[in-house]
């Protein structure tokens, strides 16, 4: 009875509580994603968005990878303190480093570029690159200290929710004279500032590291890291600046929504690799037929559920863009567009949870390389050869979801499905 207690309660924490974290999150940023689009129109929500996105990678870069390594040696028990005080305060000296040579070069482009809402945008929200890096790094210690949920919960909640509220309040005080592009701005920077504040007190109760020692020491393995998880968010965000260039800010806003809406195919098909994830592992060391049944069974789940979502998005396209206001009239097309990707990757999404776990880190940094230059190329290129319009930026976009899990696919069935299925 004891033992069926502690399963039902494993379960719980395990899986109930990261799902319905992950959904909360994804249904407020949802609704937070309407809300500031309606406020904003089509037009300055795409300056918004693509500054966004540009923060969203600059931060990336600030973290370095350090989240990877913190969450990785700060996971050993045996890790001494003062090594835990090297990792933490070399992060944000880092951070803060990077980020101030990103503010100066933003500043420098801003006094020059004839893109003054753009730059000057960027310029506000630039110190939210220091922030997001830093509450990356702390997230991942407070993770491998297994006091990672009440984090998770600020930053899949805070942010989305300041922004509903004080969208809320500019609606009830009528705030139609003022820069709405500068109040969305500093709204999200403010938020991220909070996360901040509430991520670094957390760790400090954690852990009682100094933020005095620091020493620097970059590994081969941290530029790794670092690669990997810069060319992840490249891959989700850098299409998107990319077509910026050649779409105007209302066109791009238009793609960049019904993006936001797919991403919600994205949530679900990996809130169910996610489920499946452990058995995975367990089955793979010991048992390699019953690993790749409960793969075939996740695929299979994957792609029925994705599959019903995009029957109900077909029919109801029309009707879900015009929430978000007249300005974003025709995003419907963009919209099913990228579903259409979002079923591709669906069945392919499995396919690159295995490659994680029966290879090792050089063959993912190899594909996700490839994966990237072969994005970055058709979106560059796509406008001169098919012409420039929301569908070719859509279907760059779309590629570039796809790309990892597709080449994952191919190089565990394809080029060495021999030494995969015999391994071990």
């Amino acid at each position: 009875m004891q033992n069926k207690a502690s399963r039902v309660k494993y379960y719980f924490h395990s899986k109930v509580i990261p799902f319905f974290l992950r959904g909360g999150g994804a249904a407020l940023s949802f609704i937070s994603t309407i809300l500031v689009s309606r406020y904003l129109g089509a037009h300055d929500s795409g300056i918004y968005y693509v500054s966004l996105n540009i923060i969203s990678i600059l931060s990336v870069v600030a973290n370095f990878g350090f989240n990877t390594m913190i969450l990785k040696q700060v996971s050993d028990q045996y890790i001494d303190k003062s090594r835990e005080s090297i990792l933490i305060s070399s992060s944000l000296y880092c951070a803060l480093a990077i980020a101030f040579l990103f503010f100066a070069l933003i500043f420098l482009i801003a006094n020059v570029n004839e893109e003054k809402d753009l730059y000057w945008t960027l310029l506000l929200m630039s110190p939210a690159i220091f922030f997001m890096a830093c509450s990356n790094s702390f997230a991942s210690y407070l993770q491998a200290k297994e006091r990672f949920t009440p984090m998770v919960i600020i930053q899949s909640f805070a942010v989305p929710a300041i922004l509903i509220f004080c969208i809320w309040l500019l609606h009830f005080l009528n705030t139609i004279d003022y820069n709405k592009i500068i109040i969305i701005s500093s709204i999200y920077l403010l938020s991220c500032i909070l996360v901040f504040i509430y991520a670094i007190c957390s760790a400090k109760a954690e852990g009682d590291f100094q933020f005095l020692k620091c020493s620097i020491k970059f590994k081969h393995g941290t530029f790794k890291y670092a690669m990997i998880n810069i060319i992840i968010i490249a891959l989700s965000q850098g299409v998107v600046i990319i077509n910026g260039y050649f779409l105007s800010y209302s066109e791009l806003s238009k793609v960049i929504v019904a993006q936001k809406i797919a991403l919600l195919f994205n949530f679900v098909t990996t809130t169910i690799v996610m489920l499946f994830i452990p058995k995975m592992i367990n089955s793979f060391k010991n048992n390699k037929k019953e690993f790749f049944k409960i793969a075939r069974k996740c695929k299979k789940i994957a792609i029925i559920t994705n599959a019903l979502m995009a029957i109900v998005v077909y029919i109801t396209a029309d009707y879900i863009i015009s929430i978000y206001g007249e300005s974003f009239d025709g995003a419907s097309v963009n919209l099913k567009i990228l579903v259409l990707f979002q079923l591709i990757n669906a069945y392919c999404a499995v396919n690159g949870s295995i490659l994680l776990y029966i290879d090792n880190e050089n063959i993912l940094l190899k594909i996700y390389v490839a994966a990237l230059s072969i994005s970055i190329l058709f979106a560059l290129t796509s406008p001169f050869l098919f012409g420039n319009s929301n569908v070719i930026a859509c279907i760059s976009l779309g590629l570039s979801v796809i790309t990892v899990n597709v080449f994952s696919t191919i190089r565990l069935f394809f080029i060495s499905p021999v030494k995969i299925t015999n391994e071990g």
